[in-house]
């Protein structure tokens, strides 16, 4: 019942265990750890039942139920538990194309100079929420590579997987163009501050001599 447990994989006898976490779509832009940007579903299920536990209502669980179960397309609980991490994996997808979006903007900012500090504290969160993002997503590669299913369900489970790396590439991608946008700000940055010393340098080589003849001057009465 720990809501932070993070994605996980177990077998008791017959009964297997797993936990998923699933993107809460209450999204802000300043939420940057597992438990505020993810929620948690536990499934034990067998060859007899499936069971699963959460806090919330999963909508996607209803949908779920409406088009798969009651129309008779998944008549086994691996087939539903397959459904259910499919349907996990799918709530990551709008958050990283929101993210993919957001770093574009921040690029074309960087490039144009136009940047701020406010720019470099978003450009932080976007890259903590892809980062988070990005380990829930390897830790669900676990439960995925444990389920079991009939050859007829094998093309299912693999668009499971196709899913999963799919995702996960796109958060790769994200964590990738962050950091190297963070670091062409510090090198413009870097640049800016040189620029601004040079000019004091040369100001400063001006205006020595004036300073020389001050001392003679003073030197001579």
């Amino acid at each position: 019942m720990e809501p932070a447990h993070l994605p996980k994989y177990d077998i008791i006898d017959d009964v297997h265990f797993l936990i998923l976490r699933y993107f809460n779509h209450g999204y802000t832009s300043q939420l940057t750890t597992i438990k505020e940007l993810t929620n948690k579903i536990a499934i034990f299920f067998s060859d007899k039942f499936l069971i699963t536990i959460r806090k919330e209502d999963v909508p996607f669980l209803k949908v779920i139920r409406s088009k798969h179960i009651e129309n008779g397309h998944c008549n086994t609980a691996v087939q539903v538990v397959t459904k259910i991490i499919w349907q996990a994996l799918e709530t990551f997808d709008d958050p990283a194309e929101r993210l993919s979006e957001q770093v574009d903007f921040y690029e074309n900012q960087i490039i144009l100079r136009r940047t701020n500090n406010d720019h470099v504290e978003a450009l932080y969160f976007i890259k903590r929420q892809a980062s988070v993002s990005h380990k829930v997503l390897l830790l669900m590669l676990e439960p995925i590579n444990h389920i079991r299913t009939n050859p007829d369900d094998e093309v299912a489970l693999q668009d499971v997987r196709d899913q999963h790396l799919k995702i996960q590439t796109l958060y790769n991608q994200v964590l990738d163009d962050v950091n190297n946008l963070m670091n062409l700000y510090v090198s413009f940055s870097a640049q800016k501050t040189n620029g601004v010393m040079k000019i004091l340098t040369i100001f400063s080589v001006f205006f020595m001599p004036l300073d020389f003849y001050c001392w003679n001057l003073w030197d001579e009465l």
